[in-house]
Parts: C-alpha cells; sequence; structure tokens
C-alpha cells in the first residue's frame, strides 16, 4: 500500500516537472520571435504592447528591429530595417481603421512633417476596404533600399519609397501621445519581463487567415456598357385644310387697321460680375532697342486658383493636438495631491462648441485619487476656452479625449 502511495506521489512530481519544464522551453521560444522582412533582413522582436479602446482589446502591436537595438529612440534611423505589426484581436470597422490611421499621423507629428505626404497616407488609409477581424494582420515593413511596405494578412498591397512615410506611422505608437499611458510604457520596452513574455504567447497563438484580403486585390472593375435607346419617329403634324371656300367680303365693308400695343417702359439691370484676379505680364516689342524696360507692354491674363482638397481626418487629428498642447501649457500638479505624494493617469472628454467653449467634460478613466481627479477638472477649467473649430471641418461640436498623466520623480 505505502508503495503504491509513493509510486502515484512521484508521478504528479514528474508530471509537474514536466509541465515547468514545458513552460520554460515555450518561454524561451516567445522571447526568440524572429521575423524576415527579405533573404538579407531578419529581425527579432524589440517590443510588445495591447491597444484598447473603451475597455475593449482591438490589437496586438509589435515591434521587430535588428537585434542589437537598445533603446526605441533609435528606430527613427532611416538606415534600419524594422516592422510594426498589428493582429487583431475583435473586429474593427474600415472607417475606424481611416481614422486610425491619419488622425493618429496627424496628432502625433507636426502638419509640416505629415503634409508633403498628405497623398501617400490617404493611400495607405483607403486600403481598408473590408473590416479587420478578429485574427486579421497589418504589417508595415520598412527595408532602406525598398522602402515601405504594407501587408494585408500576409500579402503586399501597398510599397511607398518614402523613408519619412514609416516614421509617420511608426509616432502613432512612440510619439508624444500614444493611445494610452500602459500602451506608451509597453511599446517603448519598459515593461516587465513577465508581462512582455505573456503578450509573446498572446501574438503567436492567434492565427491569421491568409490570403483573406486577396479578393480585394484582384476584384475586377465593373464598367457600365452604355445601352441605346430606341426612339420612335416623330410624327408630323398636317395641317388641316377647309374644303369651304374663304367669305367674300363685301365692298362696302369698312377695314379697321391693326392696333398697335404701346410698349411698357422695361428697364433692364445689368447683372453685377466679379472682376477676375488677373495678373500683370509684360511682353517685349519686336524692336532691336537695348533698353527692354521701355519697350513692353502690359497685358492682363486671367487666372484661376484652385481650392485645395482638405481631409477632414487629417485636419480633426491636427486640431486635437493643438488643443492637447493648450490643455498641457495649463497642466499643474494640484498642492493637495503633490504633499499626499498621490500619482496617477487621467483620460478626459472634452466637449466644445464651435467658439472653443466647453459644452461637457467627463473622467472617462479616473487616477485613483480624488484629489487628483478633482484637480483636473479644476485645470481644464482654467484652460477654458480652447481655439475655435476650424471651419473646414464643418461641425458645431468637437469632441476630443485628452490623455493626463502625474508622476513624481526623484
Amino acid at each position: 500500500m505505502l508503495k503504491s502511495i509513493i509510486k502515484i506521489h512521484a508521478k504528479k512530481v514528474y508530471f509537474r516537472g514536466f509541465l515547468c519544464l514545458l513552460l520554460l522551453v515555450c518561454s524561451s521560444f516567445a522571447s526568440s520571435l524572429e521575423v524576415s522582412l527579405d533573404k538579407n533582413t531578419r529581425l527579432s522582436l524589440f517590443s510588445v504592447a495591447v491597444h484598447r479602446e473603451s475597455l475593449n482589446d482591438i490589437y496586438i502591436a509589435t515591434l521587430f528591429a535588428p537585434n542589437d537595438l537598445e533603446d526605441y529612440q533609435q528606430l527613427s534611423d532611416p538606415s534600419l530595417a524594422k516592422r510594426m505589426s498589428f493582429k487583431f484581436l475583435s473586429r474593427y470597422s474600415t472607417r475606424q481603421m481611416s481614422r486610425l490611421i491619419k488622425q493618429r499621423i496627424a496628432l502625433n507629428n507636426p502638419k509640416s512633417a505629415w503634409h508633403p505626404y498628405t497623398a501617400q497616407i490617404v493611400k495607405i488609409a483607403n486600403l481598408f476596404k473590408n473590416p479587420m477581424q478578429t485574427g486579421d494582420q497589418l504589417d508595415i515593413d520598412y527595408i532602406p533600399s525598398q522602402g515601405t511596405k504594407i501587408y494585408l494578412n500576409k500579402t503586399l498591397f501597398l510599397t511607398i519609397p518614402q523613408a519619412e512615410v514609416f516614421n509617420l506611422l511608426l509616432n502613432i505608437w512612440i510619439g508624444n501621445i500614444p493611445p494610452s499611458e500602459s500602451f506608451k510604457i509597453a511599446i517603448r520596452d519598459h515593461q516587465a519581463e513577465d508581462k512582455k513574455q505573456a503578450l509573446e504567447a498572446l501574438y503567436q497563438s492567434i492565427e491569421t487567415e491568409v490570403g483573406r484580403f486577396d479578393q480585394q486585390k484582384t476584384k475586377p472593375k465593373t464598367t457600365k456598357v452604355a445601352t441605346s435607346k430606341v426612339t420612335k419617329p416623330k410624327k408630323k403634324k398636317v395641317k388641316k385644310v377647309s374644303s369651304l371656300p374663304p367669305p367674300i367680303s363685301s365692298p362696302t365693308a369698312k377695314i379697321k387697321p391693326p392696333v398697335k400695343k404701346a410698349k411698357k417702359n422695361v428697364t433692364l439691370k445689368a447683372k453685377q460680375v466679379e472682376p477676375k484676379k488677373t495678373i500683370q505680364k509684360t511682353v517685349p516689342l519686336l524692336n532691336n532697342s537695348p533698353d527692354l524696360a521701355e519697350n513692353r507692354v502690359p497685358i492682363n491674363i486671367p487666372i484661376t486658383i484652385a481650392k485645395q482638397e482638405v481631409d477632414k481626418d487629417l485636419l480633426s487629428g491636427s486640431y486635437t493636438q493643438t488643443l492637447i498642447a493648450h490643455i498641457r501649457k495649463h497642466q499643474y500638479y494640484p498642492k493637495n495631491a503633490l504633499v499626499a505624494e498621490v500619482q496617477g493617469s487621467v483620460l478626459l472628454r472634452i466637449t466644445l462648441d464651435s467658439e472653443g467653449i466647453i459644452l461637457t467634460r467627463k473622467l472617462m478613466k479616473r487616477s485613483g485619487s480624488r484629489i487628483l481627479d478633482r484637480g483636473v477638472l479644476k485645470m481644464v477649467n482654467k484652460a477654458n476656452p480652447f481655439p475655435t473649430i476650424p471651419k473646414e471641418l464643418e461641425v458645431t461640436t468637437f469632441v476630443f479625449d485628452v490623455p493626463l498623466n502625474f508622476t513624481l520623480s526623484d
């Protein structure tokens, strides 16, 4: 009896040891996650984070870089190959993807940096013709000799040669206004190792349906065929001729002269036409005079100035950047929270009217301290009013979120 008990106990210990060994092997495999961009470019995992919206996990973000990379700031080096990879954990609509790309680029980059590449940014945003589903993968690769390549479920959809475009996209994650404070810590590789390994394992466990978007790429364009309408020939109207002879007028009948109607005095108002903008251009006369300045005839050439199209998502992101900068100018550490050594992060949602005046303000994420939360609301009131809403957005109210962090440094 005793021997059987010892054998059972030994089996349990052996099984537990086997599980521990398996976990160690899996964790070491997860930590050595690597990808190949081409035959000569191999990268290892640098950092991993989860993006959340309204308490829902949206996607796992991973950054791949050369093995010897030490700091996230080195990722902006145009001579280094790198990859941004998104693996989606829930459904995300095409409109949400378009906003994610355009608004976040304008939010984390100065206008002077992204404006010259507006056409390329819009091209990237227009790739998402189908909503993203659980397991879908978006990879953004940068190879110095080839440029930026964008893949949907491992199918290449777009190549952009400019190195600056990748850095604009990279700042969506590592810029001054990341999705959240926890995301910022994780994507900059400042999180605990055990958390990082758990997210790596989750990233690898999600299966991607390769080629799901290929139909979108090879879908033939449908052309409308013009159909000719059969028109019936019009019938010619025939004037009816009376068969009776015309009446004979008596010679004594008086013929009345036709009465002319008096014309009414009508004054026509001339339409006021705005003068076209003109530029003066001088044309030299056909002579051999050495002094051409005296022999030029000014002529007026009308010119038309075309309006530049404004992308509202990019403009919205740029305006939000201005609003957050306006609040941060008024940011201060509440005295009571400073004395109590309270730290925390807050997510505030503000609604403005067209004149930039606060209509509503709400704490979407609290700091855990009433002192800090009240101090944030007072701080926002002092920042009121805000810059007015740009007319190009064509809205009467504007809603935006403000992440605010309060940390005590040594």
